[in-house]
């Protein structure tokens, strides 16, 4: 089995890219980035191809030669610009790219990183067939590409899985993101700036994201959304509070920062209902906040 993956050298594309390797159903994987760098994972099963999924000639004529049985597509460029004219372009070139996927090969499968902020919702918990409606332009090209999606993959068929990813922690993460973030203050023995400590998130670890994918890999699914949370909320003081533990023995700052904020309110306290995975792929969330902490402070300081 043959798979191509986009945005392979991401936060999320790493984990998937190594549980794949490890896959004795695998053969190939050809592993798209827009920069290759040193420290890049280096397997005899990996071919790992520096090209941008907007430039149409030399995703052609990748596609035309290896010819994918899956398609794992995690890229979404310019993060965190969510600007109108960044969206419309990630829309465009995924809806592309994935095209040139279905007419030039025999992939069977198709598997995208989605978001749940494509819920729009603020509180309680997020079934798969709620209704969604964009709040901004970053939710509108991310539920017009899923629309497309289906049609499309239904045409070809091809077997779509939408995974709507909630908030995925981990090393390698972005900087600006809350987890190197408050590695950084804490390690500086600073306290936090945040204003809404009290919202409450549904954070899992990005080894149990990189599961479901694989997962998916191996088994027969119907097209449609699935949720990928640990299905509660915990809350950004609690985040803290666990990650301060492991990194000074104490938890001091974050007193402080509760202390700085106690006229703050809870914006925001939403989580996944993760029935539909559970069922489909036998997929549950395994890591604590706890290990899914220790863990990344472990690849954090590597």
């Amino acid at each position: 089995m043959k798979i191509l993956i986009t945005g392979a050298s991401g936060f999320v594309g790493i984990p998937i890219l190594y549980r794949l390797i490890n896959s004795h159903k695998i053969s190939k994987i050809q592993a798209l980035t827009r920069k290759i760098e040193h420290d890049l994972p280096k397997h005899e099963k990996v071919d790992w191809v520096e090209a941008d999924i907007g430039d149409s000639v030399k995703t052609e004529s990748i596609l035309n030669e290896f010819k994918p049985d899956i398609l794992i597509h995690l890229a979404w460029s310019g993060i965190p610009d969510f600007s109108e004219y960044q969206c419309l372009q990630n829309l465009r070139q995924s809806i592309d790219f994935i095209n040139h996927v279905l007419q030039n090969s025999n992939c069977k499968k198709i598997l995208v990183a989605g978001s749940c902020f494509e819920y729009n919702q603020m509180h309680g918990i997020c079934h798969e067939d709620s209704i969604t409606e964009p709040k901004d332009f970053f939710t509108w090209a991310k539920l017009a590409l899923l629309k497309y999606l289906l049609l499309s993959c239904d045409k070809h068929n091809v077997s779509l899985a939408w995974f709507r990813l909630f908030y995925v922690y981990g090393a390698r993460q972005r900087e600006g993101s809350l987890f190197p973030t408050l590695c950084k203050v804490f390690e500086e023995n600073s306290v936090p700036n945040l204003n809404t400590p009290k919202n409450a998130n549904d954070f899992i670890h990005v080894n149990d994201v990189a599961r479901a994918f694989e997962l998916a890999t191996s088994q027969e699914f119907s097209s449609g959304i699935y949720n990928l949370g640990r299905g509660k909320s915990v809350s950004v003081v609690e985040f803290c509070k666990a990650l301060e533990m492991l990194i000074k023995k104490d938890d001091s700052l974050t007193k402080m920062l509760i202390n700085n904020t106690s006229d703050s309110i809870e914006e925001i306290n939403f989580y996944a209902s993760t029935v539909k995975a559970e069922e489909t792929f036998g997929w549950v969330a395994e890591t604590s906040l706890e290990s899914g902490l220790k863990e990344s402070l472990r690849n954090h300081n590597e």
